[in-house]
């Protein structure tokens, strides 16, 4: 056994040599991040490739557990198995935190597409000409110790865990045929990545002022994928009742609002005015994966596009009342920075009010100190914010003390209307309890701009 490679395997399937009753395991081997492509980052690179067995979840596992700490991508090359030894092996993917990838070498079908879709949480990448595909469940049964009945049954669990999107489960249940996932709209509605190792070799387009018909695709689509819309549901979705779903990238943003019988979206893009290039969720719904260039995957901008400049790492306003605002980014690199802004001591650097913003994930959070009260945790449900002479907002959260000092910390999506109130207002009084303290806002809106601008 070398030291890269865990215990492997029983080729008695290759053989016909009754494998229902022999312990199979998968080979995972670890590999230079040098195989990943560019858009795929990570600090460990392992691949999954054989027959899964009963004993591979806890093997995946003990591999993960014996590396040094960041992120890690599972590979999978030629993952074969029965459904529930795959089923099993999702919990452990999607507990891990593991991304998932999936190159253009061989096909990915049923239980391997399971693994896949597992790692959708971290991020499930795959090269534009992979071929990822869904059997049906009467497909899956003529080679799988379960009945269809039962099969049918753990898809609907795996969508009931958020392992698998509701809109697919369906599509897989009622299908006669292998669904193959081979157009933006299928990659867009099941969250499903795209990286730019095997795009069609062509020069990208880039987006002039005015063409907004793509901003209105990037929107279009967004508000649908999010709401896991079939095609066929588009032409109804503009009058279903109560829908409103904001949306906000770093090249557009959009905001649909229900009127009476139909839905008003509008659409903005400050880069657009100077030219920008906007990645593949600008195309029409039904464009082909294989027909994608490197650059509408990745949306990478021309060395001479100003917007390809990282935004500033660190702003800070000026002192008052013995405060200032700061904001920007701290990391490695901003593309993958943890984007902040903060009310810090102009003496000791301490903050007493902090946004953290989070890639990926659109969510910010709100980090109050309490011993700005003289606390070690707040025993009030909420913590009061009166902006300016407006009607004081009660705010919920959770009390932490994992950086040391006791905290309030408040999860917020990043266009909660708190944040723009906080950018645009002049002045903050905090309450716990009958207890209030008053804190400035000057210099908010550009530390809490800088902020958003290095969190994508």
């Amino acid at each position: 056994m070398t030291q890269d490679r865990l215990p492997f395997k029983a080729l008695c399937l290759a053989f016909g040599l009754g494998c229902a009753s022999a312990a199979l395991a998968a080979e995972v081997s670890q590999k230079p991040l040098e195989g990943l492509p560019k858009s795929v980052r990570a600090d460990h690179h392992l691949s999954l490739s054989g027959e899964v067995g009963p004993d591979d979840a806890k093997a995946l596992s003990a591999r993960v557990a014996s590396l040094d700490s960041g992120r890690v991508v599972l590979s999978l090359n030629g993952v074969t198995g029965t459904f529930a030894a795959m089923s099993e092996l999702t919990h452990v993917i999607k507990d891990l935190g593991l991304r998932t990838y999936l190159n253009g070498n061989m096909p990915c079908l049923s239980g391997c597409a399971l693994l896949f879709m597992a790692g959708r949480d971290a991020g499930a990448v795959m090269a534009a000409n992979a071929r990822l595909g869904f059997e049906p469940t009467v497909m899956i049964a003529r080679t799988d110790p379960l009945g269809e009945a039962e099969i049918a049954a753990q898809l609907v669990q795996l969508s009931f865990s958020g392992l698998l999107p509701p809109g697919l489960v369906e599509e897989i249940l009622q299908g006669t045929d292998t669904l193959w996932i081979e157009t933006v709209d299928q990659s867009g509605r099941w969250g499903i990545a795209l990286s730019e190792q095997g795009a069609f070799a062509a020069a990208g387009s880039v987006m002039q002022e005015g063409d907004l018909p793509a901003l209105n695709r990037h929107c279009t689509n967004t508000v649908h994928w999010i709401n896991d819309m079939s095609l066929a549901d588009r032409e109804e979705s503009y009058s279903l009742p109560g829908l409103y779903t904001p949306y906000q990238g770093p090249d557009a943003g959009c905001t649909y609002t229900p009127q009476s019988s139909e839905i008003r979206y509008d659409i903005w893009s400050d880069e657009a005015r100077s030219g920008t290039v906007l990645n593949w969720h600008t195309l029409p719904a039904q464009t082909k994966l294989a027909e994608l260039t490197p650059q509408q995957i990745t949306g990478d901008r021309p060395a001479s596009d100003p917007f390809a400049t990282p935004p500033e790492s660190r702003v800070a306003g000026a002192c008052k009342d013995g405060a200032r605002w700061v904001g920007g980014w701290m990391g490695a690199s901003w593309s993958e920075a943890l984007g902040y802004a903060a009310l810090e001591s102009c003496e000791t650097g301490a903050a007493v009010l902090r946004l953290e913003c989070h890639h990926g994930t659109g969510k910010v959070d709100l980090r109050f100190q309490l011993n700005t009260f003289d606390l070690a945790e707040l025993t009030e449900s909420k913590i009061g914010f009166q902006i300016d002479d407006e009607v004081p907002l009660r705010v919920g959260g959770a009390n932490t003390a994992e950086r040391g000092a006791p905290e309030y910390v408040t999860p917020l999506p990043r266009d909660h209307f708190l944040i723009d109130k906080l950018m645009k207002g002049g002045s903050l009084r905090l309450s716990v309890g009958e207890t209030s303290r008053s804190l400035h806002l000057s210099g908010s809106g550009k530390a809490i701009t800088a902020m958003l601008a290095s969190c994508l």
